[in-house]
């Protein structure tokens, strides 16, 4: 599996990327014919406040299948990165069920 993690707008977070790390581990193991993962995690401004929200995008290719998008916003970076992985989850589930 080809994996890419961006961090952006100044978003350097050592917790995050240990989160990220440990589930791109996991979904290796347990979907193998996904065959490529990129990860975009980016600050988003919230409503024209002050206050900015995380973003986590991750698109995903499973081999014979389309690309797949998440995007999940929070004022949490591990919230932002643990809900979008949990949305990959439940489409490849459902693609599971499906085929």
């Amino acid at each position: 599996m080809i994996t890419s993690t961006l961090f952006r707008h100044g978003v350097a977070d050592a917790g995050a990327k240990k989160q990220i790390s440990h589930r791109l581990q996991r979904l290796a193991e347990v979907a193998p014919q996904v065959t490529r993962v990129n990860i975009v995690l980016d600050q988003v401004p919230c409503g024209g406040r002050p206050k900015h929200l995380y973003q986590c995008h991750i698109s995903m290719r499973a081999a014979g299948r389309k690309q797949s998008d998440v995007y999940v916003s929070n004022g949490s970076i591990g919230l932002a990165v643990a809900d979008a992985f949990d949305q990959l989850g439940s489409l490849i589930r459902h693609a599971e069920c499906r085929a």
